[in-house]
């Protein structure tokens, strides 16, 4: 068969511009995700939609295309995440198609007894999300990013349902491993009738099995580690496994390709390794490396969660949404295309002996069922390709059997097991053993996960009767933890074989060597108006999160087929932005509406006051030792034209501190000149000596300013001279001056703090081109804040925002942990500062071996920061007390502290609900918008000055609204003066336990990224 006599992608390349517009959207709107389109369908394929350059749909034909009629075939996880993409993109006419009579799918939680949160239950589908990572090179732990979008979805769907109790989705550590879980070989136990522990092998060998290995299979073993991947690849994997993937597929085997080879066919026919040497590697499999290697870094997690009350409940919070739009119990089984009018007709019976079958016609089907089941249906003629990928995709198969016993008797051992999947046995048929990981030390019944068991046996064991099998199950989980467990069993079980379910037909996509590499690009085809997602569709298999990436593709393929760019941008910017790098250019446009004249920046010295001339820019070329994050959106990447004309200069005052002539549009002149005024004021109450005529001959270029300082000093002038009768006394006279010097000394201690938050902005976001200019800008940084800038940097940027609430985060705020919560507020900044900073000390030790600018620029910063401070010091040592010391103490103080109120009792697993944001605007106005943390932190190169707007656009419509709150004083009241109890952000209580407040200080720093420069992922997008 020709490809002609079947069904063909659309084929539209971005250049090609349709010269004749129709009123009904045509084949020219369309675009296909190909390579030709700059879409990597065997890569980080978002990357290419963010880059796309052709424009949207006018907004009649955008509107006509979100009116057409779409069916999504399948309420499993792939399927309801494409509905919430398409819904949420503009989609009217959604119906899904559910061949059972549930929402989830495979995601299947059985309640053995009451509720989900009477905590007798057992996880017969997906039971676990691998959450971080712990390099073994570098110790770093980091997120598993492709994990991260199922906390993800669990936040949209929360905040959806206005965080409804009936339908929340939340999250609670899964206990992986336990060193107390059992090891029952060769049917030997210790005296105590019980098998020996993991904990008690590893102390004493004797009590575990000896594993004797050949010396021929060691060596076949050895040659087979030659040809993988190091941890670094892990490491990858973890940060971003749609490129890993496609790095795999292409280097993998040390070049040879990673999907070209069988585990077999490369340990038998390249490596010339025997048949038994083979056998005893597990090398049978016809799988590539693939699923090995990326299933080894998920089992090698270092924390892992799992849903309160069951995954079940993922499924369950989108009821609400989609009950009115879903068709339950319509098996689909035949697939009609019209080519005539584009229409896809999908046919089922009511019941299975009926001859007669209904119909219902749409313009697009996303079938997101397993090609298990769909290679069943009679489809239009596809091409061999796609045809082969329903047909031959090889599916793995599982069995599980769960029981109730009427308490938690393994944890009441005298060594107890808590959770994990670590009790392993000989006994046939049973593979590995789970204890549950939640409401530990209940009471009541509970379920154990007593035979989880996959591969061949898995499809053996299908064929017992259930009766048989779970007898077979319970004998054996009396024989493991004693004959006392038999009258604790209650009877009751549950038992899933995933081969025996027709709707599913397997338990997930395993595909053979070769089939990822041929088959995913077919995936991102439009096929007959149909589009296929699904785990089985993914880069990875078995998994939620590879459902949920699945249906995101198929959402945007959709979008992009009816010409909805922008839409299909705005997802994918919403969904995959954590893996997305977008090139400057492609955020120039952008950038210049941010900013009319340029960036403010304000520095206060207490040293002369220098008008710094040179270009504003936010790139970091021009410091190369300069500590960046990923996620970096710089704002302004370019020269703004006429930013430098924008620049204006100041005269050189006596002992005045120093504000930029720089002016944001959003940001109104008479703010920042009330904002000079102070600070022109302040140098004036330092030195107290300068004359007041000469503050009268001084010509600002401000007018507002010039005449505000005039008219002031004017008042004060008159006073000493007794020009105002009225006031006319020294008394008078005294008062005024002592009260308005008073004012001002206050004023000092919150311009102090601004000075501080100033430095913190400077840190992350450099302003100007010239390293020179940027280097005397720290040192003038360094001069008011007390301290050399350039030591806040790595501490900062590498363990607080890298590592945020971590072991690793040296400013987490589980270092308090007092009953009255004001004294966590007050001492959080002792209990810091006092956990000392070793890490900065080996960094800048590394950065000296490697003679980076960093060192030099540290050094300059101290010797004028002590420098200064001594001359002040010799000068007048109380003024410098006063007017110095206290002043930027409080600064540090505030600075770290506020620390507490942003991050204190927040989600950090969550992407958005990791900080508290403080939205008042009086508090964002006095502290240049440091309130919208949780921006800052996901966007750290972002100016102070477009945080509220972003907030509004990437954090608000994500974020739980507990944690925006308008009012940060009131927020104080309630944290610690009345009630003044410490509550997470979902308002319970916050128990900070005895080993997380004693938890000691992991390193962030590791040599091996010495520099933290040149590597792309401390830096801003593009900024290498």
């Amino acid at each position: 068969m020709f490809l002609s006599d079947v069904a063909r992608p659309r084929n539209f390349i971005v250049s090609d511009v349709a010269e004749i517009r129709n009123e009904e959207q045509t084949e020219e709107d369309s675009i296909l995700m190909n390579d030709e389109n700059g879409i990597d369908t065997l890569g980080p394929w978002f990357d290419g939609v963010e880059h796309l350059s052709k424009t949207g749909l006018s907004a009649l034909d955008a509107d006509a295309a979100k009116e057409k009629e779409i069916a999504i075939v399948g309420a499993g996880m792939s399927g309801l995440m494409t509905y919430l993409v398409l819904s949420q993109a503009g989609m009217t006419n959604i119906s899904i198609i559910e061949a059972g009579n549930r929402l989830g799918g495979r995601v299947h939680t059985e309640y053995l007894t009451g509720g989900p949160f009477d905590y007798s239950y057992q996880e017969m589908g997906p039971m676990r999300f691998p959450s971080t990572y712990k390099s073994p090179e570098t110790n770093e732990t980091m997120n598993i990013t492709d994990h991260q979008l199922v906390f993800q979805l669990a936040e949209e769907m929360n905040k959806l349902n206005g965080h409804d109790k009936n339908f929340s989705v939340d999250f609670i550590p899964w206990l992986q491993s336990s060193p107390n879980g059992l090891s029952y070989k060769n049917e030997f136990k210790l005296p105590s009738g019980l098998p020996p522990t993991l904990n008690e092998i590893a102390n004493n060998a004797s009590l575990g099995v000896t594993s004797v290995i050949d010396p021929v299979t060691k060596d076949l073993q050895s040659k087979v580690d030659t040809f993988m991947p190091g941890s670094e690849f892990s490491t990858l994997m973890a940060k971003n496994m749609f490129k890993a993937h496609k790095q795999w597929l292409e280097t993998g085997l040390n070049g040879l390709g990673g999907d070209q080879w069988s585990e077999y066919a490369f340990m038998v026919n390249y490596l010339k390794g025997s048949l038994n040497s083979t056998d005893m590697n597990g090398g049978w499999s016809a799988s590539s490396f693939w699923d090995s290697l990326y299933e080894g870094m998920y089992f090698s997690a270092a924390s892992y969660k799992t849903i309160d009350g069951g995954l079940n409940r993922l499924p369950l919070s989108f009821h609400p949404h989609v009950d009115n739009i879903t068709s339950m119990g319509r098996k689909v089984e035949r697939i009609r295309y019209s080519e005539a009018d584009e229409k896809v007709t999908l046919q089922w019976r009511k019941e299975y002996n009926d001859t007669t079958f209904q119909n219902s016609t749409y313009d697009y089907a996303i079938i997101a069922v397993p090609f298990s089941v769909v290679r069943r249906w009679r489809l239009p003629s596809l091409p061999a390709t796609i045809a082969n990928a329903i047909k031959e995709l090889n599916y793995g198969t599982a069995c599980k059997v769960a029981l109730e016993f009427s308490e938690r008797f393994w944890e009441h051992y005298e060594n107890p097991i808590y959770g994990g999947c670590s009790t392993t046995t000989d006994i046939p048929g049973i593979g590995s053993i789970c204890y549950p990981s939640y409401n530990l030390n209940g009471t009541g019944p509970a379920t154990i996960l007593a035979s989880y068991i996959s591969g061949d046996m898995g499809v053996r064991l299908a064929s017992m009767s259930e009766e048989d099998h779970v007898q077979m199950v319970l004998d054996s989980m009396i024989e493991i933890h004693g004959e006392f467990t038999r009258k604790l069993y209650t009877g009751k079980y549950n038992r899933r074989c995933w081969a025996l379910d027709p709707l599913e037909s397997g338990s997930w996509a395993s595909p053979t060597a070769g089939q990822h590499q041929l088959y995913i690009p077919e995936y991102f085809k439009t096929y007959n108006n149909m589009i296929f997602v699904g785990e089985h569709t993914s880069y990875t298999h078995a998994w939620i999160a590879s459902a949920l990436d699945s249906g995101i593709r198929g959402a945007v393929q959709l979008l992009l087929e009816l010409g909805l760019v922008d839409e299909a941008k705005q997802a994918v910017e919403k969904w995959m932005a954590r893996w997305i790098e977008v090139s400057q250019s492609d955020r120039q446009e952008e950038r210049k509406t941010v900013f009319n004249n340029g960036i403010q920046h304000l520095t206060f010295t207490m040293g002369r006051m220098v008008y710094i001339k040179g270009k504003v820019n936010s790139k970091a070329e021009h410091r190369p030792d300069a500590v960046y994050l990923g996620n970096m959106r710089p704002v302004l990447d370019d020269p703004v034209p006429g930013l430098t004309n924008a620049c204006r200069a100041i005269p050189e005052m006596e002992y005045a501190s120093m504000a930029s002539a720089i002016t944001p549009t959003n940001y109104p002149m008479a703010q920042v000149t009330v904002l000079r005024s102070i600070l022109f004021w302040v140098g004036v109450l330092y030195t107290s000596r300068l004359r007041e005529h000469e503050v009268l001959t001084l010509q600002l270029r401000v007018p507002v300013v010039q005449s505000y300082h005039v008219a002031v000093e004017q008042v004060i002038e008159a006073i000493r001279i007794n020009k105002i009768t009225s006031i006319g006394t020294s008394l008078s006279y005294w008062f005024m001056r002592g009260l308005y010097s008073f004012t001002l000394w206050l004023a000092l201690f919150q311009l102090s703090w601004m000075g501080s938050v100033t430095t913190h902005n400077a840190i992350h976001l450099p302003i100007f081109w010239d390293r020179s200019w940027n280097n005397f800008y720290q040192i003038c940084l360094s001069l008011q804040y007390g301290g050399a800038v350039s030591v806040f940097i790595p501490g900062h940027n590498l363990s607080h925002h890298k590592y945020t609430q971590q072991a690793r985060d040296v400013m987490r705020t589980t270092k308090v942990r007092y009953s009255w919560n004001l004294l966590n507020g007050l001492l959080f900044f002792w209990h810091v500062v006092l956990s000392g900073n070793k890490d900065d000390k080996l960094y800048f030790e590394a950065q000296a071996r490697l003679n980076r600018p960093i060192v030099k620029q540290r050094f300059r910063e101290e010797v004028a920061v002590w420098g200064a401070t001594a001359v002040l010091i010799l000068l007048d040592w109380r003024r410098w007390i006063w007017f110095a010391l206290l002043p930027q103490f409080y600064a540090k103080y505030c600075i770290l502290s506020i620390n507490f109120l942003q991050h204190d009792g927040c989600d950090m697993s969550s992407k958005y609900n990791f900080a508290r944001n403080f939205t008042g605007k009086t508090l964002n106005y006095l502290c240049f918008n440091n309130g919208y943390h949780t921006v800052h932190h996901l966007y750290p190169g972002l100016h102070w000055s477009v945080l509220p707007q972003k907030h509004q656009e990437l954090i608000s419509p994500h974020i739980a609204s507990s944690l925006e709150s308008s009012n940060i004083l009131l927020y104080m009241w309630k944290s610690f003066i009345y009630p003044g109890i410490r509550l997470d952000y979902t308002g319970r209580p916050l128990v900070v336990t005895k080993e997380e407040h004693e938890m000691p200080d992991e390193p962030w720093f590791y040599q091996d990224a010495e520099t933290f420069s040149n590597t792309k992922e401390y830096l801003a997008q593009g900024m290498e």
